[in-house]
């Protein structure tokens, strides 16, 4: 009985993400990849519940923070992005050094803003799990990262042998 409970409240989760990252991408023309964005995140939801061993109670609270922290991360490199731009757009248009120079305070700022923010996010996972759980989510972060880039680079080398 615990187990199928495990299992639908999983099922619940997954749904969650989905349907925030379905919202999330079609605030412009949506992504080709969409549905495979999608497929990775259940992918790591199912991977981060197995691998963390969590119970109920942190699987209610600890995925709501998941996704506070990952929504945090998109929403700071889109405008990250488009404050590169900006400056991109300064230099190509020769405008003068103060302008570009208050253009990189600004991003030097708001990296230091987004760093703060992220860490107090990240604060708020941690709390839900033991010292071990923590350590093991550090680790997957890392592995599960490095696992997609791969996984991404060696699609890009199938997709131009493709005929």
């Amino acid at each position: 009985m615990r187990r199928i409970s495990i299992l639908f409240m999983l099922l619940i989760l997954i749904f969650l993400f989905s349907v925030s990252i379905f919202a999330q991408e079609h605030e412009g023309p949506p992504p080709e990849d969409s549905k495979s964005h999608r497929m990775i995140e259940a992918i790591k939801i199912w991977k981060l519940t197995e691998f963390l061993d969590l119970n109920e109670e942190q699987m209610v609270t600890f995925f709501p923070k998941l996704k506070k922290i990952e929504n945090h991360r998109r929403t700071t490199f889109r405008e990250r992005r488009k404050k590169l731009l900006k400056l991109k757009e300064l230099l190509d248009k020769e405008k003068s050094d103060k302008k570009i120079k208050n253009m990189i305070n600004d991003i030097i700022e708001f990296d230091k803003e987004q760093k703060e923010e992220e860490e107090k996010l990240r604060e708020e996972v941690m709390s839900v799990l033991t010292v071990k759980q923590q350590a093991k989510f550090l680790l997957f972060e890392e592995r599960f990262g490095e696992a997609i880039r791969k996984i991404i680079k060696n699609l890009g080398k199938t997709k131009r042998m493709e005929p």
